[in-house]
């Protein structure tokens, strides 16, 4: 199964304010021009985000994603605009796992960094997208939250946008040792 880490980001690596907003987004986004998202709601069968994020889509009006299932970590209650949205606590690890012996093929992750960095960690993000967005923010929130271990990744394709905007798709490139499921011998 595949999860795919979709987002726009300002060309300084952020993908929000220091408060957690996106207004800086809002010159870039038009009828005509969706950068990609059309295409990529149409590959995957489900959501994943974190709490803070789905509070965020909440205030952005109609619930963005219609009824495509969605994943939110939390522990806490939530509004739900349709009964497509789901609530866990799952490992990572587990809900990749159960995922896919259901048959799911892909998932987006919309976000936040945190739950990003844990599914990123265990490296269980296989494609990262990148909607550059040529803003300098100056600071805010980067993709991923606190330490994250390095991971190599491959550039498969890049777009080129009007107005400057660079989408660049990596695939996350898993270590020899996992990727043949052998062990290291040294301790």
């Amino acid at each position: 199964m595949k999860i795919c880490y979709y987002l726009a980001i300002s060309a300084d690596g952020f993908i929000a304010d220091p408060d957690g907003g996106v207004d800086w987004l809002s010159p870039f986004q038009s009828s005509e021009q969706d950068y990609g998202f059309s295409e990529l709601m149409g590959s995957v069968d489900g959501i994943i985000m974190g709490r803070r994020t789905y509070d965020q889509a909440l205030t952005l009006g109609d619930w963005p994603y219609g009824d495509m299932p969605t994943w939110v970590w939390t522990t806490r209650p939530i509004k739900r605009p349709n009964d497509s949205i789901h609530t866990t606590t799952q490992s990572p690890v587990v809900f990749e796992s159960e995922h896919r012996q259901n048959g799911f093929r892909k998932l987006w992750m919309v976000g936040g960094a945190n739950l990003a960095s844990q599914f990123h960690a265990l490296g269980l993000i296989t494609d990262y997208i990148f909607t550059v967005l040529p803003v300098l923010l100056g600071k805010g929130i980067s993709p991923l939250e606190g330490e994250t271990p390095q991971a190599s990744l491959v550039l498969t394709g890049s777009t080129r946008f009007d107005g400057g905007v660079i989408q660049n798709h990596y695939q996350f490139v898993k270590p020899a040792a996992e990727a043949t499921g052998s062990q290291s011998d040294s301790p």
